[in-house]
């Protein structure tokens, strides 16, 4: 059975970056996130990453305010043709921790081309534990 996981969030900085932290791409993630700033996202608010080690599919959702929407019709189609589905829901993440990790993920998020990089490795920190490894399902 096919494993999908899907990193999701109202904005885009978050679930790429996640996609890119879950793939290896830390260092090699400077193309990836901002060639994917311009991306339109309310036509194609769901982006295939790329697959990890052990073959599971990492995906990046950007659903604005659809977030039940998405997850109901993705759960439908897993439920179909039989793959097993994971999600992150990064906005309740993040909603957990302190006011200065969400000040530097909304900065960042808003004004990549100022605070992206500079904040990157906080947010990376805060968003490490939240990334689903091969054992967990």
């Amino acid at each position: 059975m096919t494993m999908n996981i899907i990193y999701h969030s109202k904005r885009p900085y978050l679930p790429l970056l996640a996609c890119a932290l879950h793939l290896g791409l830390t260092h090699g993630a400077e193309p990836f996130l901002p060639g994917l700033e311009n991306h339109n996202w309310r036509a194609q608010p769901l982006l295939v990453a790329g697959r990890d080690d052990t073959g599971a599919l990492v995906c990046c959702l950007v659903h604005g305010r659809h977030h039940g929407l998405y997850r109901r019709t993705l759960a439908g189609m897993a439920g179909i043709f039989s793959f097993s589905l994971a999600w992150v829901d990064l906005d309740r993440e993040m909603a957990a921790h302190g006011l200065s990790s969400r000040l530097q993920v909304l900065l960042a998020d808003r004004l990549p081309a100022l605070f992206g990089r500079r904040f990157r490795a906080g947010i990376a920190g805060v968003l490490r534990p939240s990334l689903l490894n091969r054992q967990e399902g």
